[in-house]
């Protein structure tokens, strides 16, 4: 039997077009749910992350005309500057350009990656910046496993999908076997 005439009847035999839809209803599913949890994922991260950087903003705009510099929260996930607007040079360069009043916006700077925003308070230029490297890491960690498990789920959907089709279709081949032997 020639290789092309082969592949031909294969390509036509029902088990093959059985596994063959499996696979595709799997590596469609697979990916979809991938697609969907990446987006959930940023979406819940996004709110998060802005819920978390406006309240600090807020509670810096509240609490610096009262305490001045000593209200500035700096801890090891949060730096927060207030600078004359002629003073944006002394910031780390990539809070020089940023608009006056900006929310939720991600930037690095001192190898780290923040969430920052900005405001005006008593006429100053006030930057929170909300590190989120470890959240970020975490992220590529979350999709990089994601990913891994989709081609996983798909790498075995070939052969599971040959074996079921095989067991499913065993009592229609034996009848066609019977109606060829008639």
């Amino acid at each position: 039997m020639r290789p092309d005439s082969r592949l031909r009847r294969l390509g036509g035999s029902l088990q093959f077009r059985v596994t063959a839809a499996l696979a595709l209803f799997v590596a469609v599913v697979s990916t979809l749910m991938a697609v969907a949890l990446f987006a959930i994922n940023e979406r819940l991260e996004t709110d998060l992350l802005n819920g978390i950087v406006s309240h600090e903003l807020d509670e810096l705009e509240a609490e610096y005309p009262r305490e001045g510099e000593a209200a500035l929260p700096n801890s090891a996930t949060i730096r927060a500057f207030v600078v004359e607007p002629d003073a944006l040079d002394t910031l780390p360069r990539p809070l020089r350009g940023l608009p006056a009043h900006q929310r939720g916006l991600n930037l690095t700077f001192s190898d780290r990656t923040y969430r920052v925003a900005t405001t005006v308070v008593e006429g100053k230029r006030a930057f929170l910046a909300y590190d989120i490297t470890a959240i970020e890491d975490r992220e590529d960690l979350f999709k990089a496993i994601a990913i891994t498990a989709a081609l996983i789920v798909l790498a075995l959907a070939v052969p599971l999908g040959s074996a079921i089709a095989r067991i499913s279709l065993k009592p229609i081949n034996a009848l066609a076997e019977h109606l060829g032997h008639l």
